[in-house]
């Protein structure tokens, strides 16, 4: 199992680092993508993604549901491929990330607003359980989508901080939500071939709030969970 953080240090604050104290070892560093409509370029690459620069070797990229959605959302229709899950600028600073060896996960800001109780794809909102798997089956399509552009997805992510609301893409998922959504994430994702992509929870908005409680406590559904995240 593995743990994300994104940790913020106050200004004045200091960090005490003593090396001969090990507690827990930190893989990488990242950044996240979510919303470019144009790519890096590949001297800004070279800056973010290799020790030239400041060596980042993870990225986090945005999972569009589709063409309509994108089109709604960003305005100047430009997604990457037929289905629209992923922004031009996305797919290719992730292209140029991973060639420069980080390694990428996705995560979904909402569902379609066809398969949400507000009809939205913005302002929060439940994912209806009708449409479970109509919406699993989409984010497991976006894996093979990106391995076919050459960029393997190391993890899927359930939902963008589904403890809140938010006027732009955002759905709220409750614990035991996000437990009975994962098998059917994990399902879709075996059907594509896709069967060692990690699937992340919940990545709520602090590590305060326990939405993966529920998920974690069930000896069939823990097993399917990859990450634990969180923000803040």
């Amino acid at each position: 199992m593995a743990g994300i953080a994104v940790v913020r240090l106050r200004i004045g604050t200091t960090a005490t680092i003593n090396w001969s104290d090990v507690r827990q070892s930190i893989d990488g560093f990242g950044g996240s993508s979510a919303d470019f409509l144009t790519s890096l370029t590949p001297a800004q690459a070279d800056f973010f993604f290799t020790t030239a620069g400041i060596g980042l070797s993870i990225l986090r990229t945005q999972i569009i549901p589709d063409v309509a959605t994108c089109n709604a959302e960003f305005h100047d229709g430009g997604c990457s491929n037929s289905n629209g899950q992923i922004l031009n600028g996305e797919l290719g600073t992730a292209q140029l990330a991973v060639a420069r060896g980080a390694i990428v996960f996705s995560t979904p800001w909402s569902p379609p607003g066809a398969y949400k109780s507000n009809g939205s794809f913005r302002n929060g909102g439940h994912l209806l359980s009708s449409h479970y798997s109509d919406w699993a089956k989409e984010i497991a399509t976006y894996v093979p989508m990106m391995a076919n552009h050459g960029v393997p997805i190391y993890a899927v992510s359930v939902q963008n901080e589904p403890n809140g609301t938010a006027d732009y893409g955002s759905c709220t998922y409750t614990t035991q939500e996000i437990h009975d959504f994962v098998p059917y994430l994990y399902s879709a994702l075996q059907s594509v071939g896709a069967g060692s992509t990690k699937i992340m929870i919940a990545e709520e908005s602090s590590w305060a709030i326990d939405l993966t409680s529920t998920a974690m406590a069930d000896p069939k559904v823990a097993p399917e969970v990859g990450i634990i995240a969180a923000h803040g």
